[in-house]
């Protein structure tokens, strides 16, 4: 059997130097693995080394860097096919057939503080006709607190003066934390929004307060009479911490949010009408602080511990569903949900059916937003200085083709290179050594034939 082994390229290399903020912890405040935390008397000081972003993908996947794009916090995609970006300060940049615009969307008075700013952005369903996009952002006027709106877009950039204001919450407690951001339309026509609890823990559980919830509204700011708490209150569903990120499944409607924690969870929660997931006496599925599971509640679908490693993290972000126009990744894939986390720089992906996660991608710095574009690429967005929008196709090299035959000899396809990979159904991995492919009707779907020379090479042969 042959042995299995991953090789990959060094595809980027991208110098971030960290912005930080007073406490190593929500959202894109978290800084590559390299810093070093000094504490003072009055303050948290961030001493920030320069990071290198190179992912580290799955055989037959390749990533490549479409914009730089500095305190990036979310994407878009338009109807058409453009991607939006917002940038934590107010502007929103257009990237159209593969090029960054010059001139911004739009610029809003965002105020930029910790993990507030300019934080979700979404496309009015009937986009075609009216040109409306949302945008959720810390506001300035005529005091700091985040407010939900829409302008109008004429071509690549929007109409002046046309923002109109639909849902503004009361002025902040805490202006620059926990303030959730994400924004999207759900299948049912109707605009979801989440907000953090404003560093108000209580809030989450106050039905008549509009922090650490999902909100549910009309396009046009009113309160859906089918809400789950009554025709006069936006609440679809609290107990959220800071819900930076969710997302909306195109084919079933299904919402999931990605709930950031405190310190030692970090959770996934369906996003269900009148559910409530239990914070601040509930972080993850247990009872805050202990061991003892959390009852009375929702519990989250998944959650993930706090630490170092592919597995553990302490800030969940991201959010897209695999479910494009055109699939072009393997066909497990379909259905599958992406989410990543920003403090260990890994994207994984996670079966709603199973409940099982299992990685995807890593070393990636300070990932803050995923989205699948319809050609079936997934893209992902870095925050910071040295930010920007990086895409991931799944695109195996065509070596050889045909049957492959058994031989004695070395399969001398590629020479030098490091290992080859068959795609076969009924083939059996090729003797490690002489690197030659054996008939022998055993199922080995993919198989890694390995070398020493370290570059790698993909075969696929067409089995009958």
């Amino acid at each position: 059997m042959c042995k299995r082994k991953m090789i990959f390229p060094i595809w980027k290399s991208v110098l971030l130097l960290k912005k930080v903020w007073n406490k190593p912890k929500d959202a894109w405040r978290h800084s590559c693995q390299h810093q070093h935390w000094l504490q003072g008397a009055a303050s948290l000081i961030a001493l920030s080394y320069t990071c290198l972003s190179a992912a580290t993908l799955l055989p037959g996947f390749t990533e490549s860097l479409v914009a730089n794009l500095p305190s990036a916090t979310a994407m878009e995609f338009a109807p058409d096919g453009r991607l939006f970006v917002c940038l934590q300060g107010g502007d929103v940049r257009v990237i159209k057939n593969g090029a960054l615009l010059t001139t911004p969307f739009v610029t809003v008075s965002a105020y930029a503080g910790a993990d507030s700013g300019l934080l979700g952005i979404a496309f009015d369903p009937n986009f075609v006709t009216n040109g409306y996009v949302y945008l959720h952002y810390t506001a300035t006027v005529p005091t700091i607190h985040n407010r939900v709106s829409h302008v109008t877009a004429s071509g690549d950039i929007a109409v002046p003066g046309s923002e109109v204001s639909i849902l503004d919450l009361p002025t902040a407690t805490n202006p620059g934390s926990h303030k959730g951001g994400a924004i999207h339309f759900g299948t049912d026509g109707k605009l979801y929004v989440t907000e953090g609890d404003d560093r108000v823990p209580s809030s989450s559980q106050d039905i008549m307060d509009l922090r650490g919830k999902l909100l549910r509204i009309n396009p046009d700011g009113t309160i859906p009479a089918d809400n789950p708490f009554g025709a006069s209150n936006a609440v679809w569903a609290l107990g959220l911490r800071n819900p930076f990120t969710f997302v909306v499944q195109s084919s079933t409607g299904r919402i999931l949010i990605n709930d950031v924690g405190e310190s030692t969870w970090e959770e996934i929660d369906d996003g269900i009408a009148g559910a409530n997931y239990g914070w601040p006496n509930c972080e993850g599925p247990y009872q805050f602080g202990t061991s003892n599971p959390c009852t009375g509640y929702t519990n989250p679908i998944f959650w993930y511990g706090h630490g170092a490693g592919d597995t553990v993290g302490c800030s969940i972000v991201g959010g897209a569903f695999y479910n494009p126009a055109t699939v072009t990744f393997p066909s497990d894939y379909v259905g599958k949900y992406f989410f990543a986390d920003l403090c260990q720089g890994w994207i994984r992906r996670f079966d709603p059916s199973t409940g099982i996660a299992t990685g995807f991608a890593t070393g990636i710095s300070s990932p803050v937003d995923l989205k699948v574009a319809s050609d079936g690429s997934l893209y992902y967005l870095i925050y910071g200085t040295g930010g920007g929008v990086y895409r991931i196709r799944y695109s195996p090299v065509f070596f050889a083709s045909g049957n492959l035959e058994a031989t004695s000899g070395p399969l001398n396809i590629c020479p030098g290179m490091a290992f080859y990979e068959e795609y076969c159904s009924f083939i059996s991995c090729a003797d490690a050594i002489n690197w030659t492919s054996l008939l022998a009707h055993q199922q080995f779907p993919s198989c890694f034939f390995e070398d020493t020379s370290g570059v790698a090479c993909d075969v696929r042969s067409s089995c009958p």
